[in-house]
C-alpha cells in the first residue's frame, strides 16, 4: 500500500513539473471574412485576410507558414501573401487581404466554369518564443512548436455574378497608352492639310 502511494505521489510530482515547463498558452486565429467563404468571377484574384490574438501574458507567438490540406482546381493558389506575423503577448493583429498582403490568395482560371468550388482548411505552423526573435538587442529564445492549427475556407465562382474581373495594373497601363496613342493620332490628323 505504501509503495502504491509513493508511486502515485511521484506521478503527481512529474505531472506538476511537466506542466510547469510546458509553454502551451492559447491563441485564436480566424480568417477575414470570419466565415472563410469568398467568391470571385472567373479570371479574378481573390484572397483572405486574418485576425490573430495572442492570449499569453509573456510569450511571443511566431508564425512560420501557411498551407492547405486540399488541392485547388480551376485556378492557382498563392501562399506568398502571408507575412508570417510575430504577435506580442496579450495583443491582436488583423490584416485584411489587399492584393499584396493577407493570409492566402487564389486566382481563378479565366475558363473556370460558373459554380466552380474549392474548399478545405488552411494549415498554420507556429511557435512560442520567450521574446521577439527579431529583436536586435535582446532576441527571444525558442520555447516550443505549436501543433498545426487549421481554419476552414471556401472559394466559388458564383453561378450568376454581377462582378467583373479587376484588370491587372499592366493591362490598365497598356489600355491608357493605347487610348493616348489614338488621341494623338486624331489630333495629328486634324492638323494635316486637306488632300493628304
Amino acid at each position: 500500500m505504501r509503495a502504491g502511494c509513493q508511486r502515485l505521489f511521484g506521478i503527481a510530482i512529474l505531472t506538476i513539473l511537466f506542466a510547469a515547463t510546458s509553454y502551451a498558452d492559447s491563441f485564436s486565429f480566424s480568417t477575414v471574412p470570419p466565415s472563410g467563404s469568398i467568391s470571385g468571377a472567373a479570371g479574378s484574384t481573390v484572397g483572405w485576410g486574418y485576425s490573430v490574438t495572442n492570449n499569453s501574458l509573456d510569450q511571443w507567438l511566431v508564425f512560420n507558414s501557411v498551407g492547405s490540406d486540399s488541392v485547388f482546381s480551376n485556378g492557382t493558389p498563392n501562399f506568398g501573401v502571408f507575412d508570417s506575423p510575430v504577435v506580442a503577448p496579450n495583443s491582436t493583429i488583423t490584416t485584411d487581404y489587399d492584393g499584396t498582403n493577407g493570409l492566402f490568395e487564389f486566382t481563378w482560371n479565366a475558363s473556370a466554369p460558373a459554380g466552380s468550388f474549392n474548399s478545405g482548411n488552411f494549415v498554420l505552423s507556429a511557435e512560442w518564443w520567450s521574446g521577439n526573435p527579431f529583436d536586435d538587442v535582446a532576441p527571444g529564445e525558442f520555447l516550443e512548436s505549436i501543433p498545426d492549427r487549421s481554419v476552414p475556407y471556401s472559394v466559388t465562382v458564383p453561378v450568376s455574378c454581377n462582378c467583373t474581373p479587376v484588370p491587372e495594373s499592366s493591362s490598365l497601363l497598356l489600355l491608357v497608352c493605347g487610348m493616348g496613342g489614338l488621341l494623338l493620332l486624331r489630333i495629328h490628323r486634324k492638323k494635316l492639310p486637306l488632300g493628304l
